[in-house]
């Protein structure tokens, strides 16, 4: 499932919605730990013969958020 997203705000909403009370995610690390977890479980779709690394995934992610905070500053 494909999830368009439009702004950051819009993506932190989404996860509010998902860490929100009466929730399985009390909080953002039960989500990463979850993300751990996935990343351990399932293969890469770029290479299917190798699972997640999850810390390159969190390199990748940090990359991807200066890029996404940097085009909100000039937006």
């Amino acid at each position: 499932m494909i999830i368009h997203v439009k702004s950051n705000k819009e993506r932190a909403d989404r996860i509010k919605e998902m860490i929100g009370e009466d929730k399985d995610h009390g909080r953002p690390a039960d989500i990463i730990a979850d993300i751990m977890h996935y990343c351990k479980s399932y293969p890469d779709i770029e290479d299917n013969e190798m699972y997640h690394d999850f810390d390159h995934e969190v390199a990748i992610a940090k990359r991807y958020y200066e890029e996404e905070i940097k085009k909100e500053e000039v937006a």
